[in-house]
């Protein structure tokens, strides 16, 4: 009998941490994050890789539409150089169509490199990243994003998976 309230225990409380720690839909904002990255693969600087991240918050995201909400952070690392909001020619953007993220809307202009990151049309997998080194031979890359989770999501996993792991040593 103690065996099966030690596993009911167990049970109630792994179920309860999942619940606490799983994302919920939200009706509040929130500060969103994505990584992007991909490679050249066109042009003078054919197989050259960038990363880079962006946040932005999603209070102003109405789901239907198409939507364009000004990033509050950008970080591009190309060439050995990284570049930020403040770098753009117009305010960057993350673009939306009926509430489907489509990508990053940035483009920097200087004597050296022209670069523009261009959203897709139905979805992130139509986006792309284009370049004129201002040289001649302009070409394209890759783009892919993902999101980064929050923090507190990842811990609240971790301090779930160590209470599993003391409970099932517990029991055995």
């Amino acid at each position: 009998m103690i065996y099966l309230l030690e596993k009911l225990t167990l049970s109630t409380t792994a179920i309860a941490l999942t619940f606490s720690v799983l994302p919920m839909t939200s009706v509040q904002a929130a500060e969103i994050t994505y990584s992007f990255s991909g490679v050249i693969d066109s042009g003078s600087l054919i197989n050259e890789s960038y990363t880079g991240s962006l946040s932005f918050d999603d209070a102003n995201l109405m789901g239907s539409g198409e939507e364009a909400l000004a990033v509050s952070e950008v970080t591009f690392n190309f060439l050995g150089s990284t570049f930020t909001q403040l770098d753009a020619a117009v305010t960057p953007t993350i673009d939306f169509s009926d509430g489907q993220f489509l990508g990053l809307s940035y483009t920097v202009i200087n004597s050296n490199l022209s670069f523009s990151f261009i959203p897709g049309l139905f979805d992130s997998d139509g986006a792309y990243f284009a370049y004129d080194p201002n040289m001649g031979n302009a070409g394209f890359g890759s783009l892919s994003y993902g999101v980064v989770p929050e923090p507190l999501t990842i811990l609240g996993s971790l301090a779930a998976m160590g209470f599993g792991m003391f409970f099932k040593r517990k029991l055995s």
